[in-house]
């Protein structure tokens, strides 16, 4: 079955962290990729409509840039990505301690709690008990904007989960390494979308070997290498990955995901 990019992806690769996209770019870049412009047209109508972009002028003479929350949220993927790649390169120590963060709102707003405790395990804590989450780094920064008010933050390098304590063991016992790997590609998935075909454009194999690292490491808690197995296949396909997306970047004609690794690579 041949793979497919979401106009919504193509949109988001195009915007750089400040600055904006000329909308010919961007359908021209859609077309490269097998996409129609009609639906593209309706992604960004509707990251307009979510607030995360603004449009400005009209027809092919217009240009889009991301608002504020727009800028926020992909500037959430890129840092995720970033810390992926340097813990994978022994660039960050874990300190041993263990980071709890509760959701303190009242006894009307259930809800809210929810929605705080969803965003903290999405971004990699571990529900403990309700409302409390733990996580090997401090999510404060990581948390959405709106949910900080809420947060009660501490940090401790003596914790036990169900008699758990020793460090590798009370990761696999909250983070299940099987779980983690089951949101992962394989590595011969990700060479796959680095050469989907002799034929296709470099911004459309680039856009589908995107897609596999954010779906990944969207959902990744990024734990520190020494609470990891070893070898750790996370790390095995990242490597396959960025060996695809350096061949790729240096050969596509624009700009794929512009702020992605830039530091990396110039280090």
């Amino acid at each position: 079955m041949t793979s497919r990019v979401a106009p919504r992806t193509v949109v988001e690769s195009l915007l750089p962290a400040s600055g904006s996209i000329a909308l010919p770019d961007v359908y021209r870049v859609s077309a490269m990729a097998g996409l129609e412009e009609q639906p593209v047209r309706l992604a960004i109508r509707r990251l307009i409509l979510a607030g995360d972009l603004s449009q400005h002028g009209r027809g092919r003479s217009g240009f889009l840039e991301a608002t504020p929350t727009g800028a926020a949220r992909l500037s959430r993927d890129r840092e995720r990505i970033d810390l992926a790649f340097a813990q994978d390169a022994g660039d960050i120590k874990w300190d041993g301690r263990w980071h709890l963060h509760a959701a303190r709102v009242s006894g009307q707003s259930r809800p809210l709690q929810d929605r705080i405790v969803r965003n903290l395990v999405t971004i990699g804590g571990a529900p403990l008990s309700m409302g409390l989450v733990v996580c090997t780094r401090d999510l404060t920064s990581e948390v959405a904007d709106d949910f900080r008010p809420y947060l009660a933050s501490a940090s401790s390098d003596d914790l036990s989960v169900h008699g758990v304590s020793e460090p590798r063991a009370l990761a696999e016992l909250l983070w299940p390494s099987e779980q983690i790997l089951a949101r992962y590609p394989t590595t011969a998935d990700v060479i796959k979308h680095g050469e989907e075909s002799s034929t296709a454009s470099p911004e459309r194999r680039a856009l589908l070997l995107a897609t596999s690292l954010l779906k990944a490491v969207r959902f990744d808690p990024l734990l520190p290498s020494t609470l990891l197995p070893s070898p750790w296949p996370p790390t095995e396909m990242r490597l396959a990955w960025r060996a695809r997306w350096d061949d790729l970047r240096s050969r596509t004609t624009f700009d794929i995901y512009p702020d992605w690794l830039r530091e990396r690579a110039r280090a």
